[in-house]
């Protein structure tokens, strides 16, 4: 996948390094009457303009 693409998808990085991109997003929500906290974190390196790694993390904190 090209980085217009990743782009395209995922809009714009939250942080940028190098041939790093990295996207996070928080949001609330509650469960059963609980609140709970998710977060997700994907960081992508490119070589050329190509992905070359993908990595995805997702947390849930109450």
């Amino acid at each position: 996948m090209t980085r217009t693409k990743v782009r395209e998808n995922l809009g714009k990085p939250t942080n940028q390094r190098g041939k790093f991109v990295f996207f996070e997003h928080e949001h609330s929500k509650l469960v059963d009457g609980a609140s709970y906290t998710s977060a997700n974190f994907v960081t992508v390196k490119f070589e050329d303009d190509v992905v070359q790694l993908l990595e995805v993390w997702k947390t849930t904190t109450s």
